[in-house]
C-alpha cells in the first residue's frame, strides 16, 4: 500500500508537470481544482430520502458503456439521481452537461482522504465503475461502508497486473466488488482460476449503438457532399490512418471521403491533389466540388456512419482502437488497424465476416478496391456486421436483472 500511495502521488505530480505544456493535462488539473467545490454544492442539495447512483468512467468510451445502463435505470426508476465522474478531459468536456446527471465532475487524485471526501459528499447507494477502473481507496472506502460497487463491461487478460506476482494488492481488491460483469468467457475463466466470481453480461456498447442508430440524424450538407456517390467515412482518426488512407487511394477517387478526426483541433494533412473542405466552411453550393470533407465539430460521427458504404475507424495503430460498433450497426464493412489486443470485438467482427484488419497502405488499397468494386461483397459484409451487433445486444438488461 505504501508503494501504491507513492504511485498515486507520482501520477498526480506527473499530470501537474505535464499541464505546463500539455493542454489536455492542464484541463484535468484545472478541472480537479473545481471538483471539491462542485461536490460540496451537490451535497447541500441532497434530500434525506434521495437515492443516488455514482458512475465513474475513465473517458468517453467508458461513458458510452455506462450510458445505456443509466438510461435503462432512469426509465424504470425516475426518482434515482445520477452522479458521473471522469478521469480524462476527452470524456468530461463532451459530457459535462449530460442531461441525466445531477453532477458531472473530474475524479480527484485517488488518495484515501479524497475517497472519503467524495463518498461523504455523494452518499451513493450504489457505485458503478466501468471496464478498467480499479481505484483502491475508493473501492475500499465503499466496501467498509457496505456500499455495493459494481464493475461493468470489464475485460481481463493474463498480462494485467492482477495476475502478476507483484499485483496481489489488485487481485485482492476484486472480491470487494459486489458483482463483476464481464464482456467475454475468457475473462470469466481467468478470474475463476484465481477464485474470483464474475458474471457474463457482454458489452453494453452494443445496446448503445442500437439506440444511436434509431436516433441518427440527417445532414443536408452531407447529402449534398455525397451527391449520390459512394462514400468512405473515416471516424475518430489519427494521423496514422489519414496518412495510410491517402497513400492507398488514387488521384481520381471513385468515392468521396468524410474524415471525423478524434481531435478536432488537430491539423488534417490532406494532399494537395485532393480538394478538401471543412464542415464549418461548407455550403450546399461549394461542398459538391470537394472530394474530402473534414468534420470539425463534435457529435456528428454516430450519425455520419449511416451515410457510408464503407467505414474506416481510427486508433488501431495506437493500441487504442475507437468504437467500431458505431459503424457496424449500420450494416457496412468496417476496416481498422492491427493493434487490437485490448479490443476483443475487433477480432470478433472479423470472425463474423463484417470487419477487416489491415497493416499498411497496400492492404488497405486492396480492401478498398474490392469493397467499392464488388457491391455483392460490400452488402454481404454489411449484413454480417449488422447481425454481429444484434447477436451481441442485451448486456444492459442482464445487468439490470442482477442489480
Amino acid at each position: 500500500m505504501i508503494l501504491y500511495n507513492l504511485g498515486i502521488f507520482l501520477l498526480d505530480l506527473g499530470i501537474r508537470l505535464a499541464s505546463i505544456f500539455n493542454k489536455k493535462a492542464a484541463k484535468l488539473v484545472n478541472g480537479r481544482k473545481d471538483s471539491m467545490r462542485l461536490l460540496k454544492q451537490f451535497h447541500q442539495t441532497i434530500q434525506p430520502n434521495a437515492t443516488i447512483y455514482w458512475f465513474h468512467c475513465a473517458s468517453l468510451g467508458e461513458f458510452e458503456q455506462a450510458r445505456p445502463l443509466m438510461e435503462a435505470i432512469r426509465a424504470t426508476q425516475p426518482e434515482i439521481r445520477f452522479v458521473v465522474s471522469f478521469f480524462s478531459p476527452s470524456g468530461y468536456e463532451i459530457q459535462k452537461n449530460y442531461a441525466l446527471a445531477d453532477l458531472v465532475f473530474y475524479l480527484p487524485c485517488a488518495t484515501a482522504s479524497n475517497a472519503t471526501l467524495v463518498i461523504d459528499c455523494i452518499k451513493p447507494e450504489k457505485i458503478f465503475f466501468i471496464k478498467y477502473e480499479f481505484w483502491i481507496h475508493f473501492i475500499q472506502t465503499a466496501y467498509r461502508r457496505n456500499i455495493p460497487v459494481y464493475l461493468v463491461s470489464a475485460l481481463f487478460n493474463p498480462n494485467q497486473i492482477f495476475f502478476k506476482w507483484y499485483g496481489k494488492i489488485y487481485l485482492n481488491l476484486l472480491p470487494r466488488y459486489k458483482c463483476i460483469f464481464v464482456q467475454d468467457v475468457d475473462s470469466i475463466t481467468l478470474l475463476k482460476k484465481h477464485g474470483i466470481a464474475s458474471k457474463l453480461s457482454g458489452d453494453t456498447r452494443f445496446d448503445r449503438v442500437l439506440v444511436n442508430k434509431a436516433k441518427a440524424q440527417d445532414f443536408d450538407i452531407i447529402q449534398a457532399f455525397i451527391s449520390n456517390q459512394k462514400v468512405l467515412v473515416l471516424g475518430s482518426s489519427w494521423h496514422d490512418e489519414e496518412r495510410i488512407l491517402f497513400k492507398a487511394v488514387d488521384d481520381n477517387l471513385s468515392f468521396k471521403i468524410v474524415i471525423a478526426p478524434h481531435d478536432i483541433t488537430r491539423t488534417i494533412n490532406v494532399p494537395s491533389n485532393f480538394s478538401s473542405l471543412r464542415f464549418s466552411e461548407a455550403t450546399l453550393e461549394n461542398v459538391t466540388q470537394a472530394q474530402v470533407l473534414i468534420i470539425d465539430n463534435i457529435g456528428m460521427l454516430a450519425s455520419l456512419y449511416r451515410c457510408a458504404n464503407v467505414a474506416l475507424v481510427g486508433g488501431g495503430f495506437r493500441a487504442s482502437l475507437h468504437n467500431i460498433l458505431e459503424a457496424a450497426v449500420y450494416g457496412i464493412p468496417v476496416l481498422y488497424g492491427n493493434q487490437t489486443n485490448k479490443h476483443p470485438e475487433a477480432e470478433q467482427l472479423v470472425a463474423a465476416g463484417g470487419g477487416v484488419i489491415f497493416h499498411n497502405e497496400v492492404e488497405l488499397k486492396t480492401q478498398l478496391q474490392l469493397l467499392f468494386q464488388d457491391e455483392f461483397l460490400q452488402k454481404k459484409m454489411g449484413e454480417s456486421a449488422s447481425r454481429f451487433i444484434e447477436n451481441n445486444a442485451g448486456a444492459t438488461s442482464k445487468i439490470l436483472a442482477e442489480i
